[in-house]
């Protein structure tokens, strides 16, 4: 089933048979915040928050919701090559001008219309290949202004730029979240996340992905919407003002300067508009670090049932991590697992397996029961913090917490919850 079938069966969902105005979609999103929001732009169908609910991204992809977590870790652990079509899917919309596609203004202050659900695709000269998220600020018909954080990117163009050389990209618009979610995940130099995809989607699906190569060499799905392709180039430009997932605004920098060679666009194709600081925009980017949390864990704790970073902490910097205790102090070495998997977090939770982490109610029953501050809080303090939270100190560092809310092993009954008898 593509995406717009699946949209079609949704329930959720608020469709607005118009354009909207400037700011609007932002109104929304606020007041619904897990709703598919679905509206008219410049004669295109635009969805908004599709990927809003791990409820949703879970029946996308045939998966149980609390099984997402091990089956993006068996593909990041077992990728699989894919399919290349040989059939270009695609038709080019030609003397096209960026201005003209629904790419949109988010918040008053941004510094121009975002694409925020794109996805870059790249290779280098020794044919290594990446696909990773980039925020990207129409600047002209057919120029962006990109934020390249230090990471395969970065490298990939300051490789080229070293010898004088602009790096070809495809942009992507459009992706089912088997796509999506490998692009977000932090792995090695060289491992391609499109054959992440592939493992993630015939877990799920059952069926094996298919690509298309450009003439630059670089494969894109062939679900995909939107196509762009063009070059990062030598020149940069100011990129921001911007709101980034903390809901707060990123500044003005220097980045490079996109240039779009080509357009194009699937048959009946539709634009994905992800709202920053949104669920949408906190699950797609937290999700893929969840696994890598938990194999952090597994490593001291041997029985850990479930990882979630949750919305209120935006999905990056507030944590919750269900584990099975084995002997006292469990529960402090899994805090100290846990920050250390993902710098950026900066509280997590530690709970039993009866506790339901997808619960905020249950995780904070289970502090308000079974935690006492002065023998069950860890505090780090001068730790490196995350570049996106605002309140960390003007060298980067933060200070962390972790609670450590499970049960004594021995003389428990009292911490036991008399509903749990109807449980399974």
């Amino acid at each position: 089933m593509n995406i717009r079938e699946f949209i079609a069966h949704e329930k959720d969902i608020i469709k607005i048979d118009r354009e909207l105005e400037r700011f609007e979609m932002a109104k929304l999103v606020y007041e619904n915040p897990t709703s598919i929001i679905e509206f008219k732009d410049k004669g295109y169908d635009v969805f908004c928050n599709i990927w809003s609910t791990r409820d949703r991204v879970a029946n996308y992809l045939k998966l149980d919701k609390s099984k997402i977590l091990f089956s993006l870790k068996e593909a990041m652990d077992c990728p699989t090559p894919y399919k290349v079509s040989n059939k270009n899917p695609f038709s080019e919309i030609k003397n096209f001008d960026l201005r003209k596609i629904p790419i949109q203004y988010h918040y008053p202050k941004d510094g121009g219309a975002y694409v925020t659900s794109g996805v870059v695709f790249a290779k280098d000269e020794n044919g290594n290949r990446n696909m990773s998220f980039h925020r990207m600020m129409v600047t002209g018909k057919d120029t962006f202004t990109i934020r390249i954080v230090p990471r395969h990117l970065f490298a990939m163009y300051n490789e080229a730029k070293a010898k004088g050389k602009e790096l070809d990209i495809v942009l992507v618009i459009g992706l089912p979240p088997y796509v999506l979610l490998p692009a977000a995940m932090s792995i090695s130099y060289g491992i391609n996340e499109l054959e992440i995809s592939n493992s993630l989607k015939q877990m799920g699906i059952g069926s094996e992905l298919n690509v298309f190569r450009f003439d630059n060499g670089i494969d894109v799905p062939t679900s995909s919407q939107f196509v762009f392709c063009g070059k990062i180039t030598l020149e940069e430009g100011d990129e921001g003002p911007f709101v980034d997932i903390t809901g707060t605004y990123d500044f003005v920098r220097q980045q490079p300067v996109v240039k779009i060679e080509k357009v194009y666009q699937a048959k009946d194709a539709f634009f994905h508009a992800l709202m920053p600081a949104g669920y949408e925009h906190f699950l797609l980017m937290g999700m893929p670090r969840e696994p890598i949390i938990y194999e952090g864990v597994s490593k001291v704790v041997p029985k850990v049932y479930g990882v979630r970073l949750t919305e209120g902490g935006d999905c990056w910097l507030h944590g919750v991590v269900s584990i099975k205790k084995q002997k006292e102090g469990d529960g402090k070495n899994a805090i100290m697992a846990a920050l250390a998997s993902h710098p950026s977090m900066k509280k997590v939770v530690i709970v039993d397996e009866d506790i339901d982490i997808y619960s905020d109610t249950d995780v904070e029953w289970a502090i308000a029961t079974r935690f006492q501050a002065d023998r069950d809080l860890l505090i780090v303090s001068n730790a490196a913090g995350s570049s996106l939270d605002p309140s960390v100190k003007g060298d980067g560092t933060s200070s962390k917490m972790g609670l450590d809310a499970t049960m004594p092993l021995k003389d428990n009954d009292g911490y036991k919850r008399a509903i749990n008898f109807f449980k399974k």
